[in-house]
Parts: C-alpha cells; sequence; structure tokens
C-alpha cells in the first residue's frame, strides 16, 4: 500500500509541534504544502507539516465538479472587468494561464506523464511509459506511476443554445483580443452552419467558440503528490478522517507563540481501515478521539461549508453556495469517433467516454467550466424550478442527432463555495475575523488562507496555494534572487500574483455591503 495511505490511518504521525498545519487536503492545501517542503528542502531546513482533513483527500469541489481545467478567459475578463476593473481583470486571466502552466510543470517534474509526445490537430498529450520511468528514475530514483494524473490537452468548445448568449460571447470574445494581449489567435469562433457541420448537431445550436485546455484528474493528481512528498520528506504528516474543531491563536504580543489546534481525529478497526485506505465518507462509523497540534502557522485550505462548525464565521458568511447539476451520458458510438476523445465544451464534454452536458444561463453564476450548471447564485438561494434537471436531460437529445447517444442521462449535483465578488479569498486572514482575537493590525501574521474558489478551482487553486507558501516564507515579497522551480514562478510575487485577490480591508467592506 502506498505511503500516504498508510499515513492515513496511523496513529502515530507527525509530531506534536509543527511549523505549519494545513487545513484541507485539496488542490490548494497541496500547492502550499509542496512549495513549503521543497523550498525547505533547497535552503537545507528540516520544517515539520502537517495536512489535516476532514473526509478524503482531495474530495471537495474541485474534484467532484470535473476534471476539465477550463480557462474561457473571454468570460473571465468581461465578467471581473465590470466589477474589478480592466487591469485587474487582465492580470487574473494572465494568472490563471500562468497556474495552468506551473501545474503541468509540477506534473512534468514529477514523473506522472510525459510531454514529449503530440498526436493530430487537437494536440493531446499521450502517455509514454518507458519516458515518463525514465523521467522519475532520473528525478527521484524510483518509477512513476503513469496513471497519476491523466493530464492531456484538448480543445474546449462552447456550444451555444441561445442566440442571444452567442452573440454576447461574440462580442467578450473581440473585446478580449482588443484589450488583453496574447489572445488575438487562440480562439476560434463558428457561426451557426459551420458549428452544426463541425460537431454534428440539431438546428438549436446557434454557434461555437474553440479554445485549448486540460483535462486532469485533480484526485489522481492530489495522491501521487501527497505520496512522493511524504517519501522525501520525512518532517510531512497527513491525517484524514479528522475534523478541526477549533484553533486557540496566540496572543497578538506573542510573536513567536504556536496556535493551539484541537481536532477529533476518526480511528477503526485496523481491517477496516485496511479496506478503506484509511478514508471514509461517513466518520459516523468510526470512532472519535480528540487530539491537539500546535502550530507557528496555519494554513486554512478547505471548503468552509464542509465545516460543521465554522472556524471563521466572518469569512464564511461571505461565501455563496451553489448547487450544480450535470447531466453525463456514459456512451460509446459514433458521436465519440465524431468529436474524438477528450473534447470539452461546456455544453458538450467527452472525457473517457462520459458527456458532460451544461446549458448557458443567465442567471446565477452562468455555466460551470467543470461541465457543471450552477442553478443558485450570489443574490438569491431559492430553490430551483422542478423542471431543471429533466431540461438538462432533454438537452442532450435536443442538440444532437438521435444516432448519436445510446444512454439516458444520469443527472449529478454538488456543491462548490465562491465568494460574492467571484474571485477567491488569498493571502493573509484579517485579524478581526477570527474568533476571539484582539487586532493590533488588519492581518494576522501566522494565519493564512486560500479558498472561495467557486467553480475556478482547477485553474486557481494551485497558484493560489503556492502564493500563500511564498507569503509565508517571505512576508514582505523582499527575496528577488531566486530562481523559478518546477511549480512556482520567479519571485518577487508581486510581478505575477494579483494583488485584487488578497482579502484587503477595502474589498471586505465592499463585499459586507453587497
Amino acid at each position: 500500500m502506498e505511503a500516504a495511505m498508510e499515513a492515513e490511518y496511523n496513529p502515530q504521525v507527525g509530531p506534536v509541534r509543527v511549523d505549519v498545519v494545513i487545513i484541507g487536503s485539496g488542490m490548494a492545501g497541496a500547492a502550499v504544502a509542496y512549495t513549503l517542503l521543497e523550498e525547505w528542502y533547497a535552503c537545507g531546513y528540516n520544517g515539520t507539516l502537517t495536512v489535516l482533513e476532514q473526509k478524503v483527500v482531495c474530495g471537495g469541489a474541485t474534484s467532484k465538479t470535473g476534471n476539465a481545467t477550463t480557462l474561457m478567459p473571454w468570460k473571465v475578463y468581461s465578467t471581473l472587468k465590470k466589477k474589478h476593473g480592466a487591469k485587474n481583470a487582465q492580470d487574473v486571466v494572465y494568472s490563471q494561464e500562468l497556474g495552468v502552466q506551473m501545474l503541468m510543470e509540477v506534473i512534468q517534474n514529477e514523473g506522472m506523464i510525459d510531454f514529449g509526445r503530440v498526436q493530430g490537430d487537437n494536440q493531446s498529450i499521450l502517455f509514454d511509459p518507458d519516458a515518463s520511468t525514465r523521467l522519475a528514475k532520473e528525478l527521484y530514483g524510483h518509477e512513476t506511476d503513469t496513471n497519476a494524473a491523466n493530464l492531456e490537452k484538448v480543445d474546449d468548445k462552447t456550444l451555444f443554445v441561445s442566440q442571444k448568449s452567442f452573440i454576447k460571447a461574440k462580442i467578450m470574445v473581440e473585446t478580449l483580443k482588443k484589450e488583453v494581449p496574447g489572445f488575438e489567435n487562440r480562439i476560434t469562433v463558428y457561426g451557426a452552419a459551420v458549428a452544426r457541420a463541425r460537431y454534428s448537431t440539431t438546428q438549436i445550436c446557434y454557434g461555437a467558440i474553440e479554445y485549448q485546455a486540460l483535462v486532469l484528474k485533480p484526485h489522481h493528481f492530489v495522491r501521487r503528490l501527497f505520496t512522493r512528498l511524504q517519501d522525501r520528506h520525512l518532517g510531512f504528516a497527513l491525517q484524514t478522517n479528522t475534523q478541526v474543531l477549533e484553533i486557540k491563536s496566540p496572543p497578538p504580543e506573542d510573536k513567536e507563540g504556536f496556535h493551539e489546534v484541537t481536532f477529533l481525529r476518526y480511528y477503526g478497526d485496523a481491517s477496516f481501515m485496511q479496506m478503506t485506505g484509511g478514508e471514509v465518507d461517513d466518520l459516523n462509523v468510526l470512532q472519535p478521539t480528540q487530539e491537539t497540534i500546535f502550530a507557528r502557522h496555519i494554513v486554512h485550505a478547505n471548503n468552509p461549508s464542509d465545516d460543521s462548525k465554522p472556524l471563521i464565521p466572518a469569512i464564511t458568511a461571505h461565501l455563496v453556495q451553489s448547487r450544480g447539476v450535470v447531466s453525463v451520458q456514459l456512451t460509446t458510438g459514433p458521436l465519440t469517433e465524431r468529436l474524438d476523445y477528450a473534447k470539452k465544451s461546456s455544453v458538450l464534454t467527452v472525457i473517457d467516454g462520459q458527456y458532460y452536458i451544461t446549458a448557458s444561463r443567465s442567471i446565477g453564476l452562468g455555466e460551470s467550466q467543470q461541465g457543471v450548471t450552477f442553478l443558485s447564485g450570489c443574490e438569491s438561494r431559492k430553490p430551483h424550478p422542478a423542471p431543471t434537471t429533466e431540461h438538462m436531460r432533454a438537452l442532450w437529445s435536443d442538440l444532437f442527432r438521435q444516432e448519436f447517444f445510446t444512454t439516458d442521462a444520469i443527472p449529478i449535483q454538488s456543491t462548490t463555495s465562491g465568494t460574492k465578488d467571484r474571485l477567491p479569498f488569498v493571502g493573509r486572514v484579517p485579524w478581526g475575523l477570527i474568533p476571539g482575537s484582539q487586532p493590533m493590525q488588519w492581518y494576522h501574521p501566522s494565519m493564512w488562507m486560500a479558498l472561495g474558489f467557486g467553480d475556478n478551482g482547477l485553474v486557481m487553486a494551485w497558484l493560489s496555494g503556492t502564493a500563500v507558501a511564498l507569503m509565508l516564507l517571505d512576508p514582505d515579497d523582499v527575496l528577488h534572487n531566486q530562481r523559478r522551480r518546477p511549480g512556482r514562478p520567479a519571485p518577487p510575487l508581486r510581478d505575477w500574483f494579483p494583488s485584487v485577490l488578497y482579502l484587503s480591508q477595502q474589498r471586505f467592506l465592499r463585499l459586507s455591503k453587497s
């Protein structure tokens, strides 16, 4: 069994006092852990770091809502420009692209996949087991698991079933190409006639937009990454089935003090935990034990909605819970061959034979990049209409000709946490928002966060977690002589990470009024 799995059910993991505790084991938490441990190793420091996960590794919204790291830069730029201005919107668009690039570097550097082979016009990256194994042996002395990440470049295709929505999207694309350098020749817009012929759709398709994206299985990637970190770093520990109950922070005058983290650790008998790999969705089947760990720094990298008792209620109050509905088609045959393997669209997704159907909607957060349509938005949490699921089912047969599908739709629901202004919370936690604290300044010196990604987790979580780790290591952003490493750009941070993502006092006040 993998080392990471062993740690997950071994009660004797990790020291009682550590440098950093990360709450949450998703993409952001993995990025924080990876960056800190690799930076500590590079400078010869034997740091200690523990990840506490309430349920299973990478079991949150980013993992459950799909596999595609779609950028949709035209929509991101248009939406954020209205709320935050053109400069901030441009910075976020560039940071999303950089985040995907960093993710690819980590996967390549860790020997999870080979980037050397390309096939056809769609630039699919194929596995080369021999090359991947050689790369892993050269880097770390062990062979790779060639099924670890399943990363592929694909052509994103957004198909529009509303003429009004298509016209609006065309304007967004034109604006992006005009105002954001680098996108002039990277997005293709097809009118109704070409789109219908190209994708074999019916008359309800009014156009399409193509753009290159990536497909990644985040759960596999994060688990394998944690396994590698545990193999290389003695100071790293990962604990699943661990519910954090309370965090007592040191007084303001104690700058070297430790946070006291109290949590419930759920244990089962050895045979049961061996069967489940140490991970259980229903914690009621296990026996809890209350434990404590002390940490110099705390990083919140989880979905606060998963906490039975919010650790920072003031932050949770500014997050929006969105319910997603996705229609998944399990099918093979003419449509798969026609559209090619792993083609992605916000209306049509083909990943390993699964077709994700979503509909462009004017309400709420609109269509999701991961194959989910969010039906409740920031302004209203009213239940969506009863026919919604049936509409999602019907869209499949309405959009494509009957001979191209073989099974009925399977509705899936999931939830994710986004913010009211559609940007995540990254950086220091405001001191005044921490329960029981006595703030001396706006930001807490040793409490950090990377959360609230909504449906953008796969394109923003990695870079955000990396940024938090670098902030923790270099709070004043003064280290300019470090070289770029796989998975993180070279300092200074302000050159590549958007300041609009910090929860400044001004941003918090705006959110409080909305």
